[in-house]
């Protein structure tokens, strides 16, 4: 029994040159998709750290004001509890002013690589429209040749039929010349 292991493979038809654009083209728009979905979610999320810093920075002034009360009215002890709260609010606006920058720079960063993308995209587009066109062009050109090539046949048996003529004509010349000869 075999198992098909001397059969011939069959290659794969190749594929039409512009759906390799086209291919090219799809992906690269599902990239900059991407990219620009993830380049949003950074922005919604830099939006919320923009309130939280807000938040916090107001929540560090509040807290300040009370800190000057109670530094005024000499409560030790208000003032010690208070610092530890402004030394709690300055660690969390810290920490949400280095969350804020990453999350503009990562969102900046994407933004950028989506437009290099769409620029590809349609550099790709351009670059399809004129391959496109230049393969309609070889194949007129090859049409042309092709009736060129059919006409070029035609001519070389339309000369080998005046030949046989020519001969035909001669044969008969040299066949009624040895009639009037006999």
């Amino acid at each position: 029994m075999v198992f098909g292991f001397f059969k011939r493979k069959v290659a794969a038809p190749a594929a039409h040159p512009l759906s390799l654009f086209d291919g090219a083209i799809e992906a690269a728009e599902r990239d900059a998709g991407e990219l620009r979905k993830s380049a949003a979610t950074l922005l919604a999320h830099r939006g919320m750290l923009e309130r939280q810093v807000a938040q916090l920075e107001a929540e560090r002034a509040e807290v300040g004001e009370k800190l000057d009360e109670a530094a005024r009215a000499a409560d030790a002890r208000a003032a010690r509890l208070l610092e530890a709260d402004l030394r709690r609010v300055d660690a969390g606006l810290s920490a949400a002013q280095e969350a804020l920058a990453r999350a503009s720079a990562d969102a900046e960063l994407l933004l950028e690589g989506a437009r290099e993308t769409s620029a590809r995209v349609e550099a790709l587009r351009a670059e399809r429209a004129a391959a496109e066109a230049r393969l309609l062009a070889g194949q007129a050109a090859g049409v042309v040749m092709q009736a060129e090539g059919g006409r070029q046949v035609d001519e070389l048996e339309l000369s080998r039929a005046r030949d046989e003529v020519e001969r035909a004509r001669a044969l008969a010349e040299i066949w009624r010349g040895d009639r009037k000869s006999k």
